[in-house]
């Protein structure tokens, strides 16, 4: 909002009736820190400073999607972004198609040092602040070989809010996160819990 502070004080009272303000609309860019359509290509299109390095990652034309996505093979598919300097975590939002070849386990689509991961786990969606909680959706929202837009909203000591398809499937307590300079790792985990499966528009 413009202002997006006002202080009332004695030079101002005679101001009568109430204030205006006026709402901005921010565009999706101007905080985005990740984009990769992971379509033929594997680059931060947000930020290309950053280096992106695949370990056996492929592509394939899906009909669904209607375009090439990435397949991560559940063993050693994985990307590693690494940038500087390191962002201070705070709200994060992430978002992403997934088609998994498998849902009874633990699989991280993206993990951030011991900061955090999102994963599935046993069809839930799971974000993990690594030693303080596990945020998990109270049901399986996630099923084997179908396409699913999944999206974790979370804000540090207040919730955590898990979509799936655009619908809101649960609202969780959210807890507080540790900072980290270790690289963002997409489809694994310093656990090495790999996903398997297709994976687009991250």
């Amino acid at each position: 909002f413009s202002p997006d502070i006002y202080n009332f004080t004695d030079k101002n009272t005679r101001i009568s009736g109430p204030k205006t303000f006026r709402a901005i609309k921010y565009e999706l860019g101007e905080r985005l820190r990740y984009s990769l359509p992971l379509e033929d290509e594997i680059n931060n299109l947000a930020n290309r400073t950053d280096k992106s390095t695949p370990t056996d990652i492929d592509f394939v034309e899906d009909i669904n999607r209607e375009k090439s996505v990435s397949i991560f093979n559940g063993a050693s598919s994985y990307i590693d972004i690494r940038n500087k300097p390191e962002e201070w975590l705070e709200e994060i939002s992430i978002s992403a198609w997934i088609k998994p070849d498998e849902v009874d386990g633990s699989f991280s689509l993206i993990g951030k040092g011991e900061a955090f991961s999102a994963k599935i786990y046993f069809g839930r969606l799971q974000f993990t602040t690594t030693g303080i909680k596990d945020h998990t959706t109270s049901k399986r929202v996630i099923k084997k070989g179908e396409w699913t837009h999944v999206a974790f909203v979370y804000v540090p000591k207040q919730k955590l809010y898990l979509y799936v398809n655009g619908s809101l499937v649960e609202e969780i307590a959210a807890s507080d996160i540790r900072q980290t300079d270790h690289a963002l790792l997409i489809g694994t985990n310093l656990w090495g819990q790999y996903y398997s499966g297709l994976m687009s528009d991250l």
